[in-house]
Order: C-alpha cells, then structure tokens, then sequence
C-alpha cells in the first residue's frame, strides 16, 4: 500500500463517525445479518441478438434452494468508460448477504447517447424477471445500486416509469449526477447528451431523475462525500428534496470530509446502511 492510499485510509477512518444520515426509519426491526457462500456466472449475454451491442453480465448467485432479493449493480465512469469490474467488491459484499447480483456494461458515450444506457438498465431488469428461475431470483424483489454515473443510471430507472417490467422496489445511488442541466457545459455530460442544453432542454430534463421525481418512484439511498469536487453534493441534496415533496421514502447519507474517489474507495459505513436500506425494502 503506498503513503496516498494509507493517508486516505487513515482520513477515512478519523472520519468515520463524521456522519449526516437523514430519512432512516426509527424502530424498524433489521432483518438478521446474512453471510453466505455464492457463485459467479461470468460473461453472461443480457441483451438479445438484435441489440444493438451484445452486452454481458457476471451474476452472482447465493448457495442455497430458497429465492433471493436481486439487485442490478451498474459501474461508474463518465458514461464514457469504467467497466463493471470496479463493482466487483460490492457484488461479493451483497451476494454474501443473500442477494443475487447482476453486474452489467452497458453502453458508453459519446459512440452511443442517451438513453442508450438506461434502455441497456431496462433490458437488464427485463432480462432479470425473464430469468428469474435460472439465477433463483425473486422478480417481485429487485433492486439498483450505482455510482456517480451509475448512480445517475439507476436514479434514472427508479423514477422514470417505464412500468412493470423494468420497475424496480429500491435505489442505492452514490455520488450521483441527478440534474444534469447543472452542467451545461461539461464535457461527460454533452458527450453522453450529444446535443447541448439549451439546444434541447427537454431531452435534459428527461435525462435528469431530479426532474422526474414523482409518487410512487423506487425508494432511495444516496451517499454523497461532502467534499466532493468531481460531483458537488448539492446533487444529493436537490435529489433527496425532491423525493421527499413527491412523498418517496428516501435517505442522505453525507460523509464529511470525503471526496468522490475516497467515497467510492473508502465508504464502508455509507454501504452497511445501503445494505439496510436494501434489507428494508427487499426482505421485509
């Protein structure tokens, strides 16, 4: 481990009780802890053959008979890079608690342009009911979690509406872009958009899951480094408000003093209460 890393280990440690969580349900029975043995199918085709890339998944699958709550996992990267492999801790974290987990690629920007990307997370949950039984996995028990551009792509899914096939019952959301038209000029974001904003301020709006907040949305979890100068945190914080007036049962969870790298490598306290989250809204 070389010095950077072992500061930024240590900050997050002093850190750690440096806390602001907002929304969590008081006197909720916690559903007991899960640790479990799992396998992991690798490259498994999601999309069917006329899509326009052939996208894959590892799906992570827990030993036993029962049927498992699932959850999408979507990498981060600027809608134009990652790969699902940075996932691939939180993917072992959650099948040992007794999820299944799919954790996709998707499409990247700027070869391909919204909505590309969450028509590919549409697909993945389609995908997922359609194959419930294979991967002993409950289609009434889906969930999404994702960071910074996954985390906008599942805020996305979550309140978007598309209806029963791609609905999921619950969001974890880390870092996330949730109005994109607070970066006009940004480069990930015009490379994702193809179009600049005021060119097409519709096409914004409806890319931006701040925007689409409504009654009924998947409850969520957002964590968010209050330091964070890739992402600010007003994000979170304008997400968080507009579930809460639109009635969904939503959750901030601030990490003070953490930026966006050391959120995503360091947040272990922000991922046990999204794995509450989940156990709430999964399980119960």
């Amino acid at each position: 481990m070389n010095k950077r890393i072992a500061g930024l280990l240590l900050l997050s440690i002093l850190l750690a009780g440096c806390v602001a969580h907002s929304g969590k349900p008081q006197g909720m029975r916690q559903p007991p802890s899960v640790t479990t043995h799992y396998t992991v199918q690798n490259n498994v085709t999601y999309t069917p053959q006329d899509w326009p890339q052939q996208l894959n998944a590892e799906v992570y699958v827990p030993d036993g008979t029962e049927v498992f709550p699932a959850v999408l996992m979507v990498h981060g990267g600027g809608w134009v890079g990652g790969e699902r492999s940075i996932m691939n801790h939180l993917s072992e974290r959650l099948a040992r608690r007794g999820y299944v987990v799919v954790n996709i690629d998707y499409r990247l920007a700027p070869r391909f342009r919204h909505p590309a990307q969450i028509d590919d997370l549409r697909q993945a949950v389609r995908w997922m009911r359609a194959n419930s039984n294979s991967f002993k996995l409950d289609p009434e028990r889906i969930g999404a979690w994702g960071y910074s551009a996954g985390a906008h792509l599942v805020a996305l899914l979550g309140t978007d509406g598309e209806g029963p096939e791609t609905r999921i019952e619950a969001v974890v959301a880390g870092g996330v872009v949730s109005n994109l038209s607070d970066f006009p000029n940004g480069r990930l974001v015009l490379a994702l958009m193809g179009v600049a904003r005021d060119a097409d301020p519709i096409a914004w709006q409806q890319a931006s899951p701040f925007s689409l907040a409504s009654a009924g949305d998947a409850p969520m979890f957002i964590y968010h480094g209050t330091w964070d100068t890739t992402v600010s945190v007003e994000q979170a914080r304008k997400m968080n408000t507009a579930l809460e007036a639109a009635s969904v049962p939503v959750e901030l969870y601030l990490l003070q003093g953490f930026g966006h790298n050391t959120t995503f490598l360091f947040g272990f306290s922000a991922e046990t209460e999204a794995i509450d989250f989940l156990d709430r809204y999964l399980r119960q």
